[in-house]
């Protein structure tokens, strides 16, 4: 029964990862038959249409691998030195066009361009980018969003915080499981897989950090908040 059971989940998975890479080749299509048009003007508009998609696909694309990788023991990180404000503001540049369609304002705390990580710079931005993307795909139009960063002896702590329609009890206990979607939430914004926070999760404590979720409940907002250490080395150059 239970060997049954997922078998049956393990097919549902699989459609709705295929519906949702589905989506975005409607708009690429037609943006494809714009273009066989030849007018000039359609061109900026459509490559435009043609990126987003693109980008959107993208994302889904590493999740599902970062997934795969974490569950097999093959999610590596590549680190160096880099500058905190240098990943929250490429992450921001990530989300900023969603937040923007949605007449959302970020606020951004307590950055000091004097903090530096021992880290994978690429991972820790898409960390910071799904925990944004989530922040303004589950908050109402026009909502504020705010993004803290609070730089302690031996940790940074970003936290991203909203206003938006909150994490009921139950689903906190699996909020950074794969493929885990409250109905709330999928009737709120139904994008998406799933994964997001589940990837969140793997490459902070791939860093030997920690991700934390907060809310009271629906409708009342969340607050995710990502501990990571900093080396030695990198707490000496900082405070040299």
């Amino acid at each position: 029964m239970a060997v049954e059971g997922a078998r049956v989940r393990q097919m549902e998975v699989l459609a709705f990862i295929a519906h949702e890479l589905r989506n975005p080749l409607a708009p690429i299509r037609t943006a494809a038959a714009i273009l066989g048009g030849g007018r000039t003007e359609d061109i900026v508009a459509v490559r435009t249409i043609i990126e987003r998609q693109v980008g959107q696909m993208s994302r889904l694309i590493d999740d599902l691998l970062d997934v795969s990788r974490a569950s097999t023991g093959k999610l590596r990180l590549v680190r160096a030195v880099v500058r905190v404000d240098d990943l929250v503001a490429r992450a921001i540049e990530a989300a900023e066009p969603a937040m923007a369609g949605r007449g959302q304002h970020l606020d951004v705390i307590g950055l000091d361009p004097s903090v530096t990580l021992n880290a994978d710079g690429t991972r820790l931005i898409q960390v910071l980018s799904n925990l944004l993307d989530n922040a303004s795909k589950y908050s109402p139009k026009g909502q504020p969003i705010q993004l803290n960063v609070r730089c302690l002896e031996q940790s940074v702590e970003l936290s991203v915080l909203d206003r938006g329609i909150g994490i009921s009890i139950h689903a906190m206990k699996h909020i950074f499981d794969a493929f885990n979607q409250e109905a709330h939430a999928v009737g709120f914004n139904a994008t998406g897989l799933g994964i997001g926070l589940a990837v969140v999760r793997d490459v902070v404590e791939a860093h030997g950090g920690r991700v934390t979720a907060f809310s009271e409940g629906l409708g009342y907002g969340s607050r995710f908040v990502v501990t990571l250490p900093r080396s030695m080395a990198v707490l000496e150059q900082a405070t040299s």
